[in-house]
Protein backbone atom coordinates (compact mmCIF):
# COMPACT_ATOMS: atom_id res chain seq x y z
CA UNK A 1 0.00 0.00 0.00
CA UNK A 2 1.45 3.32 -0.94
CA UNK A 3 -0.11 6.70 -0.38
CA UNK A 4 -2.46 8.25 2.11
CA UNK A 5 -4.11 5.74 4.43
CA UNK A 6 -6.38 8.45 5.87
CA UNK A 7 -9.65 6.82 4.81
CA UNK A 8 -8.47 3.27 5.46
CA UNK A 9 -7.52 3.32 9.11
CA UNK A 10 -9.49 2.46 12.19
CA UNK A 11 -8.46 3.58 15.63
CA UNK A 12 -9.00 3.23 19.35
CA UNK A 13 -8.06 5.96 21.81
CA UNK A 14 -6.60 4.33 24.93
CA UNK A 15 -6.81 7.15 27.48
CA UNK A 16 -5.48 4.99 30.34
CA UNK A 17 -2.66 3.56 28.15
CA UNK A 18 -3.24 0.08 29.53
CA UNK A 19 -4.09 -1.89 26.37
CA UNK A 20 -1.59 -4.38 24.92
CA UNK A 21 -1.20 -5.70 21.36
CA UNK A 22 -2.90 -8.94 22.43
CA UNK A 23 -5.93 -6.96 23.57
CA UNK A 24 -6.46 -4.85 20.46
CA UNK A 25 -5.67 -7.67 17.99
CA UNK A 26 -8.36 -9.91 19.51
CA UNK A 27 -11.50 -10.24 17.32
CA UNK A 28 -13.65 -9.14 20.27
CA UNK A 29 -12.06 -5.68 19.94
CA UNK A 30 -13.10 -5.23 16.28
CA UNK A 31 -16.25 -3.30 17.18
CA UNK A 32 -14.29 -0.90 19.41
CA UNK A 33 -12.26 0.45 16.48
CA UNK A 34 -13.78 3.51 14.82
CA UNK A 35 -13.06 4.51 11.22
CA UNK A 36 -11.10 7.74 11.08
CA UNK A 37 -12.78 8.44 7.74
CA UNK A 38 -13.26 12.01 6.73
CA UNK A 39 -12.14 13.52 10.04
CA UNK A 40 -8.99 15.58 10.02
CA UNK A 41 -5.99 13.28 9.72
CA UNK A 42 -4.48 14.81 12.83
CA UNK A 43 -5.74 13.83 16.24
CA UNK A 44 -4.05 16.81 17.83
CA UNK A 45 -1.89 16.56 20.91
CA UNK A 46 -3.00 13.93 23.39
CA UNK A 47 -1.57 11.98 26.29
CA UNK A 48 -3.63 8.98 25.19
CA UNK A 49 -2.21 5.99 23.36
CA UNK A 50 -3.73 5.67 19.90
CA UNK A 51 -4.04 2.19 18.39
CA UNK A 52 -4.44 2.11 14.60
CA UNK A 53 -5.59 -0.90 12.60
CA UNK A 54 -4.78 -0.99 8.89
CA UNK A 55 -5.92 -3.97 6.80
CA UNK A 56 -3.11 -5.42 4.68
CA UNK A 57 -3.32 -8.49 2.51
CA UNK A 58 -0.60 -10.30 0.60
CA UNK A 59 -2.09 -11.95 -2.46
CA UNK A 60 1.20 -13.41 -3.64
CA UNK A 61 2.90 -16.60 -2.50
CA UNK A 62 5.99 -14.63 -1.44
CA UNK A 63 6.41 -13.77 2.24
CA UNK A 64 6.72 -10.01 2.51
CA UNK A 65 7.72 -7.63 5.28
CA UNK A 66 5.68 -4.45 5.60
CA UNK A 67 6.82 -1.15 7.03
CA UNK A 68 4.67 1.78 8.03
CA UNK A 69 6.32 5.13 7.49
CA UNK A 70 4.80 8.16 9.14
CA UNK A 71 5.75 11.48 7.63
CA UNK A 72 4.84 13.44 10.73
CA UNK A 73 7.87 14.01 13.00
CA UNK A 74 5.83 14.80 16.12
CA UNK A 75 4.37 11.27 16.24
CA UNK A 76 6.04 8.98 18.73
Amino acid sequence: IKGNLHTKKDLIEDKEKNLKIGDVSCPSFDDKFKLLGERKSTLGFTKSAIWIKIPISNKSSIIMENFLELDYPLTN
